[in-house]
């Protein structure tokens, strides 16, 4: 009596864990990192895909910047950000992404930033 409530509480268990994550949407996880930037990129997969990017300067310099550009290259299209005016450092930027951009080769996305004259571009891998 007690090994077949045993298996049926298992089994309810079971199929509530497996239906509560199919209701759930999937999350993919990107991450990249330079001298001067890292990046985290977390897309929704829930019927379209969507995302979060969030860039962070971890650089040394402390002055504010005059303009910041970042681009994000899937296999499809281009997302791209550009402000200009007295920029406070250090700079956290988080940006909706709210339509489908694949990623390049199915687990890289490339990222561009550009700041006052200089530049770097680097890949967030899938983690």
């Amino acid at each position: 009596m007690k090994l077949r409530f045993f298996y049926t509480f298992s089994l309810v268990f079971l199929l509530a864990l497996v239906l509560s994550s199919c209701s759930q949407p999937g999350q993919i996880h990107y991450e990249g990192k330079t001298d001067n930037w890292e990046a985290s990129l977390v897309m929704f997969k829930n019927g379209k895909v969507n995302g979060e990017i969030t860039i962070k300067y971890i650089g040394k310099s402390t002055k504010n910047l005059d303009r910041f550009e970042y681009s994000l290259e899937g296999i499809t299209n281009t997302i791209s950000l550009s402000q200009q005016g007295d920029i406070h450092m250090p700079l956290v930027i988080t940006d909706s992404i709210n339509n489908t951009v694949a990623p390049k080769d199915g687990d890289k996305y490339n990222l561009k930033i550009l700041w006052d004259d200089k530049s770097e571009t680097f890949e967030l891998q899938k983690k």
